[in-house]
């Protein structure tokens, strides 16, 4: 079989199903490299090429120049795409540039919709044809080009899934032609959502979500490579100057309440209480939690009440109710949920005020006493935690709000979602690696246990952060100011410092919060349940921005990969 003249008619349309495996076979049997295609040593007249509508080429490079010359500019873009995702079952020992053309040359042919499948499969190459296939129309008969789901994806550069997120948002629209297997999309409307979304990159500042990214509207967290605000206030100024309930309130409303306090009515407090109290023995704080934020929801029946007047009743309750729920430390005295009783705390006097949240917190966590300075680093770290933009649990807390679950349901759902290994128990390894240090007086050795392990080293690093953590460094300051902190703060900076030598990653929250934990004989799990506490007040702002979009906004749709209907009943 002589080469070109194969390739000739592929490229043009004029061949039957075989033609496939001929210009594979005819190529895999040809020396190229040496030859090259075109060769006048190897021509063989095709039998029904009609030559007076297609010229002998004297080269591949013509044959390829004739070929392109046929082409419209509008399947540039298709062109380039096949020429990336084509691949074949085996390799060819050609070089580089003659393998090129064999796949242009196949993409040709599928663009001239040849029937190849028949011949494909039987020569064996049924792998190739899986591969470039569409099942669907490529041109319709208006001229309009059609676009497979897989080659929209490449052509933007996304995934799969993120094309079908095009459509669910109204910015890409789908076709299945009868009798097809998949969708089609018109390629004039990819190609316009590739030319504007490279349109917004190049106009889009640094940090801003690029296409294809999740993106949901908010107004409460902005995040930069060096710093953080809430609402355009910067949240380590925010946390210098005010404690977290005043924070919490101006999120919420937009009304700085100085010296604002979170209560929640005894009923509440005592059946959360009672709730804890029946967990086992070896439960955490975290389970405390969850299981109080259900119980408050029990014992409030305007629950469902989604007004943000009433939202905002129910979250200063659920918060005060989280954190009296939790049982104290060792050697610490709580008041009871409903009035003083034996062993308990005095109350304070009607013209004092209630405890913060910070104060109650400090005594179901710490068995030391709260020191001003011990206690602005908790504080602040509440304040600092607040809200984080997008975080695993703050999408968890919208999802649960689009479907108008009431604020207790939301934020479980925030909750459970941060009880991950992944979102919120990064502090407890922190932890646990600051105590070794400090048990064997060297960083070193424990950072090499850490690498050696397989894993990373707890807190160092952030991927919103290229160089340090802004909360890390203003809770690091505070911690400079704690007599008893001194030890600990300095094993993690040898921690940094040690893994400098190997890495660029610099000091997280986590690990500023396993300052405080430590130095404080804080039980391990006490930097997620200060996180947990924290994140409660965004996690309700963030329900409010949900409660005031459309209902079920966010659900996205299912791409199906199971196996192929019908399947035998089981």
């Amino acid at each position: 079989m002589q080469v070109p003249y194969v390739l000739e008619g592929a490229a043009f349309g004029e061949f039957d199903g075989g033609v496939l495996a001929v210009v594979v076979e005819a190529l895999a049997a040809t020396d190229v490299a040496e030859r090259g295609v075109g060769h006048n040593d190897s021509r063989e007249p095709a039998r029904h090429l009609d030559r007076s509508t297609v010229p002998r080429p004297a080269s591949g490079g013509r044959l390829l120049a004739a070929a392109r010359q046929r082409r419209s500019r509008r399947l540039g873009d298709c062109f380039r795409l096949l020429d990336r995702h084509v691949r074949l079952p085996f390799s060819l020992h050609i070089d580089f540039e003659c393998t090129v053309h064999m796949i242009k040359l196949l993409i040709l042919i599928k663009e001239k919709q040849i029937n190849m499948s028949r011949g494909a499969h039987q020569h064996g190459y049924g792998e190739v044809m899986a591969d470039t296939e569409s099942d669907t129309e490529p041109e319709t008969g208006r001229g309009e080009r059609r676009l497979t789901t897989r080659e929209a994806a490449e052509l933007l550069g996304v995934k799969h899934e993120t094309v079908y997120a095009y459509v669910s948002r109204g910015q890409l629209t789908s076709r299945r032609a009868p009798g097809a297997r998949g969708s089609t999309f018109d390629a004039g409307e990819v190609e316009a959502l590739l030319r504007r979304g490279r349109r917004e990159t190049a106009e889009r500042p640094q940090g801003q979500p690029a296409p294809g990214d999740t993106v949901v509207r908010t107004g409460i967290t902005l995040i930069e490579p060096d710093r953080y605000y809430y609402r355009g206030v910067d949240a380590t100024a925010l946390a210098r100057r005010h404690g977290y309930e005043e924070v919490a309130e101006w999120l919420w409303t937009g009304r700085l309440s100085p010296g604002v306090r979170f209560t929640a009515p005894p009923e509440t407090r005592a059946a959360a209480r009672r709730a804890v109290s029946a967990l086992p023995a070896h439960s955490g704080p975290m389970d405390g939690l969850r299981v109080a934020a259900i119980a408050a929801a029990a014992a409030d029946p305007l629950r469902f009440d989604l007004t943000e007047r009433t939202v905002l009743t129910s979250a200063r309750s659920l918060i005060a109710t989280l954190v009296d729920a939790l049982p104290p430390a060792p050697g610490q005295r709580v008041p009871a949920a409903d009035g003083p009783r034996a062993g308990d705390a005095a109350p304070a006097s009607d013209d004092a005020l209630p405890p913060s949240v910070a104060e109650q917190l400090w005594l179901r966590l710490s068995p030391r006493p709260a020191g001003p300075a011990s206690l602005r680093v908790l504080q602040s770290a509440l304040v600092l935690l607040i809200d984080h933009d997008l975080a695993a649990s703050t999408l968890a807390v919208r999802v649960a709000a689009s479907a108008r679950a009431h604020p207790y349901a939301a934020v479980s759902a925030g909750l459970g979602a941060a009880d991950g290994p992944l979102h919120g128990a990064a502090s407890g390894l922190a932890h646990r690696m600051l105590a070794e240090v400090l048990e064997r007086g060297s960083a070193a050795a424990v950072v090499a246990d850490q690498l050696r392990a397989g894993g990373g080293v707890p807190g160092l690093g952030h991927r919103l952060y290229p160089a340090h953590d802004p909360r890390a460094q203003a809770l690091f300051a505070l911690l400079a100011k704690v007599p008893g902190a001194a030890d600990a703060l300095a094993a993690a900076r040898e921690v940094a410092a040690t893994a400098a030598q190997r890495t660029r990653s610099h000091a997280n929250v986590d690990l500023a919060l396993a300052v405080l934990t430590v130095s404080a004989d804080m039980p391990p799990e006490a930097g997620e349940t200060v996180s947990a506490v924290g994140r409660v007040a965004g996690w309700i702002a963030h329900a409010l921005e949900e409660y005031a979009e459309h209902p079920l906004r966010m659900r996205p749709r299912g791409h199906y990969r199971g196996p192929k209907p019908p399947q035998p009943m089981p």
